[in-house]
C-alpha cells in the first residue's frame, strides 16, 4: 500500500482481500469510503451512551436498559436504537477509520452515529490498528422509518495519516484547479478564488454559505407526520405529503426552532479525483444550529467524467435550537479538503446516484421530485 492520506477503493479492496475487513460486499466499496450495512441484531435503548475505554459495547449493554427490536417494525421518532453492523474490522497497525452518516441518511433527518468497542468518541475507529465490532446508534429525528438488514446508514473512511490541506495548500489547489464556483445566470458560473471567497477562516477550511436566491423554492421544511418511510422505496413518496416548500419572499427568512430543513449552498463545489472533502461542524459563535447530518463528499463530486462540470451545490440538513433569521449568503458550513493516498479507479460522477443531477435543494431519494 503506497501513498499517504485517505484510502481509495483500490486500497479498501486490498484490505478486504487480506482479511482486515470481514463480511464485506465489494459492491459497497465507493471511491474513498465503504458503505457499512445493518445486521438483524437490534435493540431499543433508553438513551445514548459512551463506550468506556477498554470495554466492548456488548459488555456495557448489560448495564443499561435494552429491549430487542425487530427490523420488521418501524423505528420511531424520539426513540434510540443500537444496531449491529455486519462488517467486522481488524485494521493493520498503521490504519485507522472515521465514519459519517450517508447523504440519504441525513436528508431523512436520521441521526446515525457509529459506535465501536473501546472508543469513547462516536464515528472514530482509533487508534491505528483498531479492531472489534461496530454498531449504528440510530435516532430518527424527523420521520418514522423502516430499515432493513443490509441497509446502509453510515459510511466508513479509512486513512493512514491526516492529510487535510493547510491554508497555503488550499490556496494553491484553488489557483491550480477550480474547486468553487458561483452561479451568475441560469447557464453560467464564475470561479471563486481563495482571495475572493465570501468567507473563510483560520481553520484551513472553505466556508459554505446559504443560497436563498438562485433556486425556487430555496428549500423545504419537513411536515409533522406519523407516516412511516421505508428507506428502501426509491422515488416512491409524493414530496408534498412530507415537505413544504419555502421561498425567499423577503431579505430574511425565519427558521423555526426544532423544525427540519433541506437547503443548499450558494457555492458549487468540485472535488477533484485526488481529494476528498469532509463537511465539518460550524462554530457555535455563528449561530445555535446544526447545518448537516451527513458530512462526507467522495472524490469526483461535481467534477464530471473528465473535469467538464463546474461543481454542484452542497445540501444542508438543518435543525436550529432557537428561532433564527437567516439571510442569503449567510455562512452555514465548513468544508475541509484532504489528499487521497491513491487516485481511485472510480469517481463519484461516474457511478449511479440520485444526486449527480443536484442543482439546488434536493430531497432524499425516497421522494418523487
Amino acid at each position: 500500500m503506497k501513498g499517504f492520506g485517505a484510502l481509495s477503493n483500490i486500497d479498501i479492496g486490498e484490505l478486504a482481500n487480506n482479511g482486515f475487513i470481514k463480511n464485506l460486499n465489494p459492491e459497497n466499496i465507493k471511491p474513498s469510503s465503504l458503505d457499512l450495512t445493518l445486521s438483524e441484531e437490534c435493540y431499543e435503548i433508553r438513551a445514548p451512551f459512551q463506550t468506556p475505554p477498554g470495554e466492548t459495547i456488548r459488555s456495557y449493554m448489560s448495564k443499561i436498559d435494552t429491549k430487542k427490536h425487530s427490523l420488521t417494525k418501524p423505528f420511531l421518532k424520539s426513540k434510540t436504537y443500537l444496531i449491529k453492523i455486519n462488517e467486522v474490522i481488524d485494521f493493520p497497525r498503521n490504519i485507522y477509520g472515521m465514519a459519517n452518516p450517508k447523504s440519504s441518511t441525513g436528508r431523512l433527518g436520521i441521526h446515525a452515529r457509529l459506535q465501536v468497542d473501546r472508543v469513547s468518541k462516536y464515528d472514530c475507529l482509533w487508534p491505528a490498528g483498531w479492531s472489534g465490532e461496530m454498531w449504528a446508534l440510530v435516532s430518527p429525528k424527523v420521520f418514522n422509518v423502516l430499515l432493513h438488514p443490509g441497509t446502509s446508514l453510515n459510511q466508513l473512511r479509512i486513512l493512514n495519516t491526516d492529510t487535510r490541506l493547510h491554508s497555503d495548500e488550499l490556496e494553491i489547489l484553488m489557483q491550480k484547479t477550480g474547486i468553487l464556483y458561483e452561479p451568475i445566470s441560469n447557464t453560467q458560473k464564475r470561479q471563486i478564488n481563495f482571495k475572493n471567497m465570501d468567507s473563510h477562516d483560520a481553520t484551513s477550511s472553505v466556508m459554505l454559505t446559504i443560497d436563498m436566491k438562485n433556486a425556487s423554492p430555496f428549500g423545504y421544511v419537513a411536515k409533522q407526520t406519523k407516516e412511516v418511510i421505508d428507506v428502501a422505496k426509491i422515488n416512491h413518496y409524493p414530496k408534498d405529503d412530507f415537505w413544504e416548500e419555502i421561498y425567499a419572499n423577503d431579505e430574511l427568512y425565519l427558521m423555526k426552532k426544532g423544525r427540519f430543513y433541506i437547503m443548499c449552498s450558494h457555492e458549487h463545489m468540485v472535488v477533484p479525483p485526488d481529494y476528498a472533502v469532509e463537511i465539518v461542524f460550524m462554530d457555535d459563535r455563528l449561530g445555535e444550529f446544526r447545518s448537516h447530518f451527513a458530512g462526507f463528499v467522495d472524490p469526483g463530486w461535481g467534477y464530471g467524467k473528465h473535469g467538464e462540470v463546474q461543481g454542484r451545490p452542497i445540501v444542508f440538513e438543518v435543525i436550529s435550537s432557537e428561532d433564527m433569521y437567516i439571510r442569503d449568503n449567510q455562512p452555514f458550513a465548513r468544508s475541509t479538503y484532504e489528499k487521497m493516498a491513491k487516485t481511485p479507479t472510480i469517481i463519484y460522477d461516474t457511478i449511479a446516484s440520485n444526486y449527480t443531477v443536484q442543482d439546488g435543494p434536493r430531497l432524499g431519494k425516497q421522494f418523487k421530485m
